[in-house]
């Protein structure tokens, strides 16, 4: 069915439109449900993570640093673990060496 330009020449009373029902106000300081506010959760999340945060207190570092530990070469952890990490560098290189044989062997027997 198909209703093109019908035009009944009534005036309206209303422009059609479903009517808005009205919610009531709170007054100023009343929640209206149980559950707290968005800004109320979000006011307290941001004062759990200030009081998370680390303090940033220039005077408090320079009184605990110790230049002289920073550029003592004996205390840097760095250093002494280089002899290690070049054995277990060498050791892996040993394996990696060693399954490339295997690899290299399980391909010949493949192929006759």
């Amino acid at each position: 069915m198909e209703v093109n330009e019908l035009i009944l020449g009534t005036k309206r009373t209303t422009d059609g439109a479903l009517p808005k029902k009205e919610e009531p106000k709170p007054a100023p300081g009343e929640q209206t449900s149980a559950e707290p506010s968005l800004t109320q959760q979000a006011d307290s999340l941001v004062q759990e993570k200030k009081q998370a945060a680390p303090v940033f207190d220039l005077d408090k570092l320079r009184k605990q640093l110790n230049v002289d530990s920073l550029l003592n070469v004996q205390n840097l952890a760095s250093v002494r673990h280089i002899d290690s990490l070049k054995t277990q560098i060498t050791q892996a290189s040993q394996q990696w060496q060693t399954t490339l044989a295997d690899i290299e062997k399980t391909k010949e027997r493949l192929w006759r």
